[in-house]
C-alpha cells in the first residue's frame, strides 16, 4: 500500500535538534506514512542520526546529496514523495502526534487539495498560538493573506501531491536564504487561480498542531539584524510580485512593500541617493496600489528625494511605533508554557 502522507524533512547541520524532530515524526497516530530525510551535505553528525533512526523504522527513507540549498533539497523531496498527500517538516521544529491524522482526515472529509492548521511559536520554555486569519478558506483569500505577509509556513499545509504536477509548480530554481516556502505557496495558489478552471480547494483544522521553534537555529531570520531582515523581506516580496497579476493581491503586496520600505527609511538603512536609485522603479505601482497613510506618503517622498525623515516626520510615526510595541506586549501576555510531554521529546 502506498503511503497516505509523505513527510519531507530537509536537513543541514541539524544534529542538536534533529533527534527531537524525528521522535515527533515517528510518533504519529496516522498509519501508512513515509518520512523522507534529505541530508543536504551536512558536515556534522546529521546523516548518522538519520541512518540510526532509519534502521529501526522502515517508514524512513534517507537521501544524501552535496550541498544544494533549501530550494533544491525540498524539490528533491517533492520529486521522490509517493504519498497521496505531502507535507514539509523543518528539522529544528516538532509536531503534535495527531497533526497528520487530523490534517489528512479533514482533507478527505472536504475533498480538499490543501488542508492547513494553526501552530505554536516556541521561545525557549514559552510559546504562543498563531495562525492565518482569513474570512474564508479558499485560494483567493489565502493568496491575499500570504501577500500581506501574514505568518505562514509550508509545514502547516498538507498538499495533495498531484497538484504540483498538474499545475507545473515547484520550489524556485535558485538559492534563497528565506521565503522559498512562501514563494512556492504563492505560485501554487496563483497557478490554480489563473488557470481558469483549476482553483485549488482548501480546508482548515482550527487547532495548533505544529511547534515552530524560533530560538535555536542561529541562521534563521529571527537571528538576523533588523537591517538584514528588512532587506531579505524586500527582496523576497519584490520577486513574488513578478508572479502576481490580481489587482487585489497587488494592493496587499504593495502595502507590505511600503511597510518594509518605511522601516528602511526610518532606520536609515540607506542613504537618500541609494534609496532613490534602488526603488525609483517601484514608485508608480506604490502610488497606484498601496493604501494611503503616513507610511505611504513618507516612502513616496523619500523615493522622490523630498525628505530624509526629519524630526517632524519621526513625530508623525510615534503612533505607529506604539502600535508595534503593543503587539509585542500582547504576544508576551498570551504566552503559554510548552507542555512537559513535548518539551521532553
Amino acid at each position: 500500500m502506498k503511503p497516505l502522507v509523505s513527510i519531507i524533512i530537509a536537513i543541514y547541520n541539524s544534529e542538536i535538534w534533529l533527534p527531537r524532530c524525528l521522535r515527533s515524526a515517528i510518533s504519529q497516530t496516522l498509519e501508512h506514512i513515509e518520512i523522507i530525510l534529505i541530508d543536504d551535505g551536512s558536515t556534522d553528525d546529521s546523516l548518522s542520526i538519520c541512518n540510526e533512526f532509519a534502521v529501526n523504522d522502515p517508514r524512513i527513507r534517507v537521501f544524501h546529496q552535496q550541498n544544494c540549498g533549501i530550494c533544491a533539497t525540498r524539490q528533491f523531496g517533492l520529486d521522490h514523495a509517493q504519498g497521496e498527500y505531502l507535507i514539509f517538516l523543518d528539522s529544528d521544529d516538532f509536531v503534535s502526534p495527531t497533526i497528520y491524522e487530523k490534517l489528512y482526515s479533514k482533507a478527505k472529509e472536504c475533498n480538499a487539495d490543501i488542508a492547513a492548521c494553526d501552530w505554536y511559536s516556541v521561545y525557549g520554555s514559552s510559546m504562543y498560538r498563531e495562525g492565518i486569519k482569513i474570512q474564508k478558506w479558499d485560494s483567493r483569500h489565502l493568496l491575499h493573506a500570504l501577500v500581506q505577509d501574514q505568518p505562514t509556513y509550508p509545514t502547516v499545509y498538507l498538499c495533495r501531491r498531484s497538484i504540483f504536477e498538474r499545475l507545473s509548480v515547484g520550489f524556485p530554481n535558485k538559492k534563497v536564504s528565506y521565503g522559498e516556502d512562501t514563494m512556492m505557496m504563492v505560485a501554487l495558489l496563483n497557478a490554480g487561480i489563473t488557470s481558469g478552471n483549476d482553483e485549488l480547494t482548501l480546508c482548515h483544522v482550527s487547532e495548533p498542531l505544529y511547534y515552530y521553534d524560533r530560538t535555536i537555529n542561529p541562521g534563521s531570520l529571527m537571528k538576523m539584524s533588523r537591517k538584514e531582515m528588512t532587506f531579505t523581506r524586500l527582496n523576497l516580496w519584490s520577486e513574488i510580485g513578478a508572479e502576481i497579476h490580481s489587482d487585489t493581491a497587488k494592493k496587499a503586496l504593495y502595502n507590505r512593500l511600503v511597510y518594509y520600505l518605511f522601516a528602511s527609511v526610518l532606520n536609515n538603512f540607506y542613504s537618500a541617493d541609494e534609496f532613490q536609485e534602488q526603488y525609483a522603479s517601484w514608485l508608480p505601482d506604490i502610488k497606484q496600489y498601496a493604501s494611503g497613510g503616513i507610511k505611504k506618503r513618507i516612502v513616496c517622498q523619500a523615493i522622490e528625494g523630498k525628505i530624509s525623515i526629519p524630526l517632524k516626520s519621526k513625530c508623525m510615526v510615534i503612533p505607529i511605533l506604539l502600535q508595534e510595541k503593543w503587539v509585542q506586549f500582547n504576544r508576551k501576555y498570551k504566552a503559554l508554557p510548552v507542555p512537559s510531554e513535548l518539551a521532553a521529546l
